[in-house]
């Protein structure tokens, strides 16, 4: 009896050590989890817990699209210390972390340029750790880099979670587009001598998604398909993303990749004074790619 307790203490301790994402955390038959009913009820909803029920709502009070995140409107902030429980069950609090030692490549989502630093240092954590993958690809788009955020003295400024190798050329033409700035950073940072031999490719995405939401810049789910038109051979993929984003860029790159690929996001934990508004703003895309798939399932 004692053995066996020692074995089931174990256990739980080993998957709490690593949080592997399920296929979904939001819905099941239909209807939302009760993590996510809970977290309706704290902010007044009262009516149905069905899929569509829930996104209708989430779509009018919680989603900013298409705003950028930096640019939301604060929203229940003054409730943050209820709401946090239930955000850090849904699985948008704690990183996330690979599930296996070996993959075909690993594709590192766009980002504004302090989160781009954290995805390549996570991805190279995971690396040092012994997880393994034969090719990086950047999947960005042409957004024109922020003169508040991402100016010369924001992209040459010393990094203490990605560190410039000691030969970095940084007296270069810098860049001007996210994807520019994604190989500036990646190839400026101190690699692994591993992953420094890895071949890298740069996805610059053009609006493709258009038919399924609106909007005029492009996104993950763009970055996605011109990813796909190269038609991959590469089956076994480890995404990288950031808390409280790694579902919802796992819930979009699995709707367009679907069986043909094996798909894992993974990412590091959310930073501490994440604003409650992008974390609702969150939950109700991925409500929206939860409807998607449910719609895509009927036909």
């Amino acid at each position: 009896m004692r053995k066996a307790l020692t074995c089931f203490f174990l256990a739980a301790f080993l998957s709490a050590a690593q949080i592997a994402l399920p296929a979904s955390l939001l819905v099941d038959n239909n209807e939302v989890c009760c993590d996510l009913k809970a977290l309706l009820k704290e902010l007044g909803y009262s009516s149905e817990y069905d899929l569509d029920s829930v996104y209708a709502y989430t779509k009018k009070h919680w989603m900013q699209f298409p705003k950028n995140r930096w640019e939301f409107s604060n929203i229940h902030e003054d409730k943050r210390n209820k709401l946090f429980e239930s955000f850090s069950k849904l699985n948008l609090i704690d990183k996330i972390e690979a599930k296996k030692t070996h993959y075909d490549l690993a594709a590192i989502h766009g980002a504004t340029l302090p989160r781009i630093r954290n995805r390549i240092a996570y991805l190279i954590k995971e690396w040092e750790k012994g997880t393994r993958f034969d090719k990086v690809v950047f999947l960005t788009g042409p957004r024109t880099l922020l003169s508040s955020s991402e100016s010369k003295e924001h992209l040459l400024a010393a990094s203490q979670e990605l560190p410039f190798a000691k030969d970095a050329t940084l007296d270069r033409e810098l860049p001007v587009n996210e994807t520019q700035m994604a190989k500036f950073i990646y190839e400026s940072a101190k690699l692994p001598e591993g992953m420094k031999k890895l071949p890298v490719e740069y996805v610059c995405a053009d609006i493709k998604s258009a038919h399924l939401f609106a909007h005029i810049t492009p996104t993950t789910s763009d970055t996605i398909l011109t990813f796909l038109e190269n038609q991959p051979k590469e089956k076994k993929i480890l995404l990288v993303s950031n808390q409280p984003y790694v579902m919802y860029q796992d819930l979009i790159a699995k709707y367009f990749l679907k069986d043909e690929y094996e798909v894992e996001t993974i990412g590091d934990k959310a930073r501490d004074k994440i604003e409650v508004s992008a974390l609702l703003d969150n939950i109700a895309k991925c409500l929206f790619w939860e409807t998607l798939s449910k719609d895509a399932s009927l036909h």
